[in-house]
């Protein structure tokens, strides 16, 4: 089973897409004022803050899924609803949710760059999708 979003990375090097997704979320946070974090993107849609916590959020759970995996083999991913983890996360500013991808997502390639292909292949259960490798835990994210 591909995991989700494995269509939009196609047969790109993942790696290559996060460090260029990365360039392009900061193009993006620059162009931002202040006061635009707190307008949705759409009517009824979430706020760029709350778009920005939810990536920042995700990019750590993944960095975490990763090296779980690849220092506990065997691992098994836990569960987690989005909705409630942005329930409580109105103190965090639009600035600090994308201070927190950034770096996260810096720590998060250079730990990918680090693990050797044997270790990328590493498998770990996800409760919805089965066993996955940390492969496909990168194409991913």
């Amino acid at each position: 089973m591909p995991v989700p979003y494995s269509q939009h990375v196609g047969d790109r090097n993942p790696i290559e897409l996060l460090n260029t997704t990365l360039e392009e979320y900061r193009d993006a946070a620059a162009l931002l004022a202040e006061a635009s974090w707190n307008q949705p993107w759409a009517p009824g849609k979430w706020t760029m803050r709350q778009v920005m916590v939810h990536v920042a959020q995700w990019e750590m759970i993944f960095g975490y899924r990763i090296m779980c995996a690849a220092g506990s083999p065997g691992f098994t991913i836990q569960m987690v609803d989005q909705d409630a983890l942005l329930a409580h996360t109105e103190g965090v500013d639009g600035a600090t949710a994308f201070a927190a991808f950034d770096g996260s997502r810096r720590l998060n390639i250079a730990v990918i760059q680090s693990l050797s292909s044997a270790a990328r292949s590493t498998e770990v259960t996800h409760p919805e999708y089965g066993t996955l490798r940390i492969d496909d835990l990168i194409v991913q994210m």
